[in-house]
Parts: structure tokens; sequence; C-alpha cells
């Protein structure tokens, strides 16, 4: 390293004694030192630093009032996911929609809409799989993905988050509430390069579930 040059070593992890590892930035350079040249490095631990970008990148792929994926997070990933499956795999896509929720915030209010919003996204992940990507997908519409997914698979796991979802009993102070939803299912097995198309089958079956009556699943192949 030439004299005075500063050289900034790239983020590694350092062990502490208990074995438990931090982040940290090392800026290095050579110094002049009673006549000798000496290597003088900076070390800085910047866990605060990385757990700060972490929230800010959580924040940025979240819906704020549900806690769930937001649609900018749902259309990056689901996007990368059907790119990388290519023609290989099984992928099953849901979209679905509150029925008559412009009602609910009708008769009684806003806040009791955010509170059956909020209610039905924690009852949609308690029924999902782990390696599933659950979305508000905008206003009082959800969105999932089904990675390695059977049509069959698909469509039970459908019909059962519309049954749970028609069974539940959202209580508001004392107010008891009941929802139901339509749901719109694609599945694909071997997918293209894009995700618009799949989203597009999707509502189309979603409408049609509107269209023939609410509170049912309508499924479209690829």
């Amino acid at each position: 390293m030439p004299r005075d040059q500063i050289v900034e070593i790239p983020l590694r992890w350092h062990r502490k004694k208990d074995g438990t590892t931090f982040p940290v930035e090392i800026t290095a350079r050579f110094i002049q030192w009673k006549g000798q040249q000496v290597h003088l490095a900076a070390i800085r631990d910047v866990t605060r630093r990385i757990q700060a970008e972490k929230e800010l990148e959580l924040l940025a792929a979240t819906d704020p009032l549900t806690g769930l994926f937001n649609r900018r997070y749902f259309d990056e990933h689901a996007e990368k996911h059907v790119t990388k499956q290519g023609s290989g795999g099984e992928t099953g896509l849901l979209l679905m929609d509150i029925d008559y929720f412009k009602t609910i915030n009708d008769e009684h209010g806003h806040e009791v809409g955010d509170f059956v919003l909020k209610e039905l996204a924690r009852l949609l992940s308690v029924h999902v799989r782990s390696g599933d990507i659950l979305a508000r997908y905008g206003g009082e519409e959800f969105a999932l993905l089904l990675p390695r997914t059977s049509e069959r698979e698909m469509e039970q796991i459908a019909e059962r988050l519309r049954r749970e979802v028609a069974q539940n009993v959202f209580d508001h102070m004392g107010k008891e509430l009941r929802v139901t939803m339509s749901v719109g299912g694609v599945h694909c097995s071997n997918a293209g390069p894009v995700l618009a198309p799949l989203l597009r089958l999707a509502d189309a079956a979603m409408y049609e579930a509107k269209q023939s009556g609410r509170d049912r699943c309508v499924f479209k192949r690829q």
C-alpha cells in the first residue's frame, strides 16, 4: 500500500469472546511513526447502522396498516420466482378481495374498515405456509404466491382460506362483523418469463367469482 493511501475494507464480521459476531468496517493506511512505516487501522462497529438499514428496507417492503408485504415487494419477488422457475416446477397465484368492503366503511366507518383489514391480514398469515408470499395488494385486495404447489393444492389452499374468513367473527369493541372473500386463482406448470399474464388471469378469475355470487373461488390455468 503506498504511503498515505487510505483503503476501506468492505464489511466484515468479527467474533466476540462469547462467540457472537458483529459487523465492522475497517479503514487502513500506512503512516510514518518514529522513523518507521506503520500500518494504522480504524475499526468501526456498524451494528446500529446495519440494523437501521434493515429497518428501512422492511418499511419500504411492508404495508403500514396490516404489516404484510406491499404490492411493490410482491411484484418484485413474485417476478423473480417466476423468472427463476422458467419451465420447471409449479406455481399458484391467488388474488383475494373482500366482498362488500365499501359497505363496511360506509355503515361502520373507516376505523372499523381498517380493523377488518388488519384482522383479516392476521387470519390469512396464520394459514399460509412459510415459503409463500402474502401481500396486501391494494385497498381490500390481497395476493398470495404459492411456490412449488400443484393445481389441486392451490385449489385446496384457496378454499380453506375462503372458508376460514367466512367462518370468522371479527369483534370490534363488542360489534360483531362477518366478511367473505372472492378468490381468483391461476396455476401454471410452465411459467413464462413475466408475472403480468398470471396476474391478469387471476384478476379475471376473481372478477368472475364476484359476478357469480361472491364468497367463492374461481380458478384458471396458464
